[in-house]
């Protein structure tokens, strides 16, 4: 067996782990959550020595930061998504793609057939099913996971029963469900979908408007949640996200900070009707806005580059992910967000320094 076989071996071992610990909440196993970890990480740590060669000033800078987060605020949050997507920094990213709709396929359908059966029965939310998920939402969520990753595969060469299947998919599920936040990122996504095949994405304009969503959609949530929190029509159709948002980032004693909190600052400050539905909000308010900074720039650095790259197919993938992101918290884990592995597999300083240089230049010029 050849060393590329073993590590791709690794990888599929790290990343059917990491999707184990995201179902192990719904499943009633997270007491192994820390062996799962544990393992993940011994494997992880083995792939990034053989990669070491592969990183750059970027990858050390926003490693040490996540790791800096971690030992102050006791968050290991974003340090063990950013070191396990190193890990993959080498590894072809349609397969990681496939394996992940694959597990995700696996585990979505054993634990609806034991919905059916009765094990994790059904829970009405003002007529909305939840397929035993214990909320409408992560049902949904399950759901985009293998939605988003099946779009991303059959982009540039699907057929028609591939897209008829991705509709049904997010009909059905909806109808159920009436998630109106996962429909809306669905169709926001086929929007983009539409947009990206008239485009030239490596064109400079159009590859920066596209690289700086992350930072649009961060400022967006940020912005409502400091200026509009109390805006009536605003929080009847975000089902009052801004103002919860609110409650946490500029809570009296415990508000937005630079490093952030331990990951159950909810379990004690907080009470279950106060939620924090959105990536973006999330991410700031426990990782702080250190982290979080460079975790949107990471992003926006890696959109660029994918840009440049005239990687269509991954961009649509990691759009659709972060317009998800704005009204659900799937931004930080690997398992809800395979977006970060391609952030580490295109965080090149070199494209966007090309950027920076094209924009002296057009101004030494005027």
């Amino acid at each position: 067996m050849n060393k590329t076989k073993i590590k791709n071996i690794f990888a599929i071992l790290i990343l059917i782990l990491a999707i184990l610990k995201f179902y192990s909440v719904f499943f009633a196993f997270e007491s192994f959550s820390k062996i799962i970890m544990l393992i993940s990480l011994g494997l992880a740590s083995l792939l990034i020595l053989d990669s070491r060669k592969s990183y750059n000033i970027l990858h050390m800078s926003i490693i040490l930061i996540s790791l800096a987060q971690f030992l102050i605020a006791k968050n290991i949050t974003m340090f063990y998504t950013i070191y396990l997507c190193m890990a993959f920094i080498d590894i072809d990213f349609k397969m990681i793609a496939k394996v992940f709709i694959v597990a995700n396929c696996i585990l979505f359908a054993i634990y609806l057939l034991l919905n059916l059966v009765g094990i994790y029965p059904t829970q009405y939310l003002e007529g909305r099913n939840d397929f035993g998920f214990g909320n409408p939402n992560s049902a949904f969520i399950c759901m985009f996971l293998i939605w988003s990753s099946f779009f991303y595969i059959i982009n540039e060469k699907g057929k028609k029963l591939d897209y008829i299947l991705l509709f049904l998919l997010i009909f059905v599920t909806y109808v159920q469900t009436e998630t109106r936040t996962g429909l809306l990122a669905a169709i926001a996504t086929i929007i983009f979908y539409f947009i990206l095949k008239k485009v030239d994405i490596s064109n400079k304009k159009i590859a920066t408007l596209i690289s700086i969503i992350p930072i649009i959609g961060a400022l967006t949530s940020i912005i409502l949640a400091v200026f509009v929190y109390d805006n009536y029509f605003i929080n009847s159709i975000l089902s009052s996200r801004p103002l919860y948002w609110n409650a946490y980032i500029m809570h009296p004693t415990f508000g937005l900070n630079l490093f952030g909190y331990a990951a159950n600052i909810r379990e004690y400050l907080f009470t279950t009707r106060t939620p924090m539905d959105s990536g973006y909000m999330w991410g700031l308010y426990s990782q702080g806005i250190m982290a979080f900074s460079a975790l949107v720039i990471g992003i926006a650095i890696s959109m660029y580059s994918l840009c440049k790259k005239n990687k269509k197919s991954e961009l649509l993938l990691l759009v659709s992910i972060l317009v998800y992101c704005f009204a659900e918290s799937i931004l930080l884990d690997i398992s809800t967000n395979i977006g970060l592995i391609l952030m580490v597999q295109n965080l090149d300083i070199l494209n966007y320094s090309n950027l920076s240089i094209s924009r002296l230049k057009a101004k030494n010029r005027n």
